[in-house]
């Protein structure tokens, strides 16, 4: 059975034609699912549920593309399917959702887990296309231990977090990363960036982020207007030196990096401009380009928005590109009108000097891909120490 492909439809009838339905079932999740289809890039998704249960999946049944969700049921029976047809090049997350309750990974996910404890029913699941595969870092993370520090960070009391390698001795270079709560507690970096490092693809380094309480908090710090640089990087500089001191390191003098998504990846390339000299490198996955200073400011803002804040009030007034740090830009093919403003983005950096580069990666908002990208950028720019 599962030698050959079934589309939702033939689900629903194998199973509603079965005499022992739930061994069918059984049968056809034995292999992983998805369902994969090798002459084209349809794709089945299969779930169990005794209620009316909808497939998420980043940018492709999400949002106005709900309708391409919408699970097909095997009568009477408790079986769900629904076939999609899934770009070969995408990297995205999904999951199942009721009407009511939790929303809950894939059990029998082939791309495995990418948000939510192993053991745990929530969380969401990783989708690759024909051609996406996992990078080395982000594989057998449950075979490769790390540990990380933790502790509370400067005046907003922050949650503060800290990697490096065991047994590195000396100089070390610097990452800072936004969003380390989701970075070290739901993605498991440490463990990431030790088999990055173990596999030569990474060199050793230190890494130190600020994690987040809340949502609200979130937006609340990661406010561009704001003197991040005193209230934030100032304080999480010193927590990362006492850090490094314990294990007999220091941090490298060559610069650090600098790296965040979505508001933190514009908050990057903020700071980058107030504190050029103590950067190597930025890191800015897809920014939140819709940012301003109005208080009712959203990513709604995006379909009327001609230039970004980023460009009008902050670069547009820089003389002399060429001193700011190399920038790595990114965003998902699938991120609407936020593809075209990052590459006006770019070309704008460019024009006064800014050296960048920008990737455009098949997929939507989306930890599947930023995860990849996270590592792909630190590996060139740390190649330039």
């Amino acid at each position: 059975m599962a030698d050959r492909f079934y589309e939702d439809h033939e689900v629903a009838a194998l199973l509603e034609r079965a005499a022992d339905p739930a061994r069918t079932w059984s049968e056809l999740v034995s292999a992983g699912t998805p369902l994969a289809d090798p002459g084209s890039r349809r794709m089945t998704f299969l779930f169990e549920s005794h209620e009316p249960v909808h497939l998420w999946i980043n940018r492709l049944t999400d949002k106005e593309r709900h309708r391409h969700g919408v699970m097909l049921q095997a009568e009477g029976l408790p079986y769900w399917a629904k076939t999609v047809t899934v770009p070969p090049d995408l990297m995205a997350s999904y999951c199942f959702r009721r009407a009511t309750g939790p929303h809950l990974a894939d059990p029998h996910a082939r791309g495995g887990r990418l948000v939510g404890e192993a053991g745990s029913p929530l969380g969401t699941s990783l989708l690759l296309g024909a051609r996406a595969h996992v990078g080395v870092a982000w594989e057998c993370l449950a075979e490769t231990e790390a540990s990380f520090g933790r502790g509370v960070i400067g005046p907003h009391e922050l949650e503060g977090y800290f990697y490096a390698p065991a047994g590195a001795k000396g100089e070390l270079p610097l990452v800072i990363l936004f969003d380390a709560d989701v970075w070290f507690d739901q993605m498991h970096l440490a463990s990431a960036l030790e088999r990055a490092i173990s596999t030569g693809l990474l060199p050793a380094c230190a890494v130190v982020g600020v994690g987040f309480r809340s949502t609200e908090q979130r937006r609340n710090i990661l406010d561009p207007g704001r003197n991040l640089v005193d209230e934030v990087l100032h304080p999480l500089r010193a927590w990362a030196g006492e850090r490094l001191e314990e294990r007999h390191c220091v941090a490298a003098p060559s610069g650090e990096i600098l790296a965040g998504q979505s508001l933190g990846g514009l908050v990057a390339l903020v700071i980058g401009t107030q504190e050029p000299e103590r950067f190597r490198a930025l890191i800015a996955t897809s920014p939140s380009l819709w940012w301003t200073p109005a208080h009712d400011a959203s990513p709604n803002d995006l379909a009327a928005q001609i230039q970004p804040w980023l460009v009008e009030e902050v670069i547009e007034t820089l003389d002399d590109g060429e001193q700011l740090p190399q920038a790595y830009l990114s965003v998902g093919l699938r991120e609407g009108h936020s593809v075209a403003h990052v590459l006006s983005l770019s070309r704008e950096m460019h024009s006064i000097g800014w050296r960048n580069s920008v990737r455009l990666i098949d997929g939507g908002h989306d930890l599947a891909w930023w995860r990849e990208e996270l590592v792909a950028s630190l590996a060139d720019a740390l190649s330039r120490f």
